[in-house]
């Protein structure tokens, strides 16, 4: 038999639509972004694509704070890192295998403004001095305003000194976000299930039951009784705290009769 929004068959589907939902989501978030933790207490986040800067000199710096392996995309196998520079033909890792990069707050008094992170450990050449090795400084400063990222270079090479190159990006994925990504993640599967639920589970009433209008509603009888459900949960509730308070105070020192 089949109620108002039918029996197993509708249901399960119900079920698997939903959890399709969260798992959709749960990519897409999770498919364009990384966490990055600092200091145990400030959670950022960054784009697992790759920063792309086109400095000067025909100098292209390519880095990534969330993963290593984009360098082998960029430089036909060369062994990847976290950053690399590619100038024509020739590509230089700016960070040794895997070494990660090294994060901290831009201004230890004040978070929002963004943070930091130096990539070391890179290739040696003899143009580098004292056989230093090559590096990559990145601030990531906030900017809320700036939902993809504009970049600035002092000097225009993005190098100074020679091997060590520097970049500031400016990018609202470096602001502290006002509440974490689970929260909205939550609310956008809620909407997406509810209407999913509604506007799915009518259809089908209407063309696998006959319904019509109000009573094409999945559950109508139970989202009809809905209000007065609520209000029975709050009477109940306020009737028990009533009566846990009377018991808390008929108990009390001040109740007792004197001797």
């Amino acid at each position: 038999t089949q109620s108002t929004w039918g029996g197993n068959i509708p249901s399960q589907l119900m079920m698997r639509i939903g959890v399709l939902l969260v798992l959709v989501v749960d990519v897409a978030f999770a498919g364009k972004r990384c966490k990055i933790t600092i200091d145990e207490n400030y959670v950022f986040r960054a784009q697992k694509a790759d920063y792309e800067i086109k400095a000067s000199s025909a100098q292209d710096i390519f880095f990534n704070l969330c993963k290593e392996d984009h360098a082998d995309e960029q430089c036909r196998g060369k062994h990847g890192s976290f950053a690399i520079v590619k100038k024509a033909s020739k590509c230089y890792n700016l960070g040794g295998d895997n070494e990660k990069p090294k994060f901290s707050l831009l201004d230890d008094k004040d978070p929002t403004k963004g943070y930091k992170a130096v990539i070391t450990g890179g290739d040696r050449t003899a143009i580098c001095p004292s056989g230093a090795q090559r590096s990559l400084e990145v601030e990531m400063h906030c900017n809320p305003e700036k939902k993809g990222f504009d970049f600035v270079c002092q000097p225009d090479t993005c190098e100074d000194p020679k091997c060590h190159f520097k970049v500031e990006i400016h990018t609202n994925l470096a602001c502290l976000p006002e509440s974490d990504s689970w929260g909205w993640t939550f609310i956008i599967v809620l909407l997406l299930g509810s209407s999913a639920y509604f506007i799915g589970g009518s259809f089908w009433n209407m063309k696998r039951n006959g319904k019509q209008g109000r009573d094409a509603i999945p559950h109508i009888e139970f989202w009809s009784d809905l209000p007065n459900l609520v209000a029975e949960g709050c009477t109940f509730t306020k009737n028990k705290a009533q009566e846990m308070y009377q018991r808390l105070t008929d108990k009390s020192p001040q109740s007792q009769p004197a001797l």
